[in-house]
């Protein structure tokens, strides 16, 4: 396939190639420019294809966008300015090696004996949640999760929880569990079923369905970027809807 014959019928059209830091300045500035962009997978974004709802097979991209007329308008999730691709983490909950949301069989288990072992790390925050100049709610949690679409998370994709793509909401859970021996007995469950089989979601996992939200605590929030550390006094969420215009399938 001629990828230069491509991008000659389709001049403002980008195709990256790029790792996730790479990717994410070429995407502010397709979106800014009002560029198509087609997002080959790249061996440094573990999970980010499944996010993003893209096949991991670079031929079959190029094969499709061959013969592509128009983008597809895409809504986008924010976390202080910047995209989140696959999700955004808050809390003891998580850690920086389960992120990824294509994690393993082995991984899934690794998570169940790391939460047995270290429970006592595993602590709740307050945490103050608002839209807009509505107080939601004031609140203790372990975690908070942020996705655009549930499969962007391994942890999301099992729970129930509405669907309706296009609709410039984004998902939003609260883990709060009233003990650890709750919290490892859920863990446990969901590690002995498959990723893609749906779980009921517990009652100490809230849910709000919103499009946008300020969240706040006692000090820095400490939080997990698309498995990038970071730390903020605050995180304002907000979803942008017909934002990205993606030239694939």
């Amino acid at each position: 396939i001629d990828v230069h014959q491509i991008h000659k019928a389709h001049h403002r059209l980008i195709i990256t190639y790029l790792p996730y830091d790479e990717l994410m300045k070429t995407l502010s500035w397709a979106v800014q420019d009002k560029i198509q962009i087609t997002i080959l997978p790249h061996p440094d974004d573990s999970g980010l294809a499944s996010s993003l709802g893209i096949t991991e097979k670079i031929e079959d991209i190029l094969e499709d966008i061959k013969t592509r007329e128009a983008a597809t308008h895409i809504e986008m999730l924010y976390c202080n300015g910047a995209p989140v691709l696959e999700s955004l983490k808050i809390g003891t909950f998580f850690t920086k090696e389960d992120q990824s949301n294509t994690a393993t069989w082995v991984k899934r288990w690794r998570k169940f004996i790391s939460a047995v072992l270290n429970y006592r790390n595993i602590i709740h925050q307050p945490f103050s949640m608002r839209s807009g100049d509505e107080k939601l709610i004031d609140t203790s949690a372990i975690g908070l999760l942020a996705v655009e679409h549930t499969k962007n998370s391994i942890l999301s994709r099992q729970w129930d929880a509405e669907e309706e793509p296009g609709d410039g909401q984004f998902h939003f859970f609260i883990v709060s569990p009233k003990n650890v021996f709750e919290l490892i007995r859920y863990i446990f469950n969901s590690v002995v079923k498959k990723p893609t089989n749906k779980i009921k979601r517990p009652d100490f996992i809230g849910y709000i369905r919103i499009h946008s939200l300020e969240v706040t605590g006692s000090g820095p929030l400490k939080y997990y970027h698309d498995g990038k550390e970071r730390e903020s006094d605050k995180l304002e969420l907000n979803v942008i809807r017909d934002h990205l215009l993606l030239f694939q399938n």
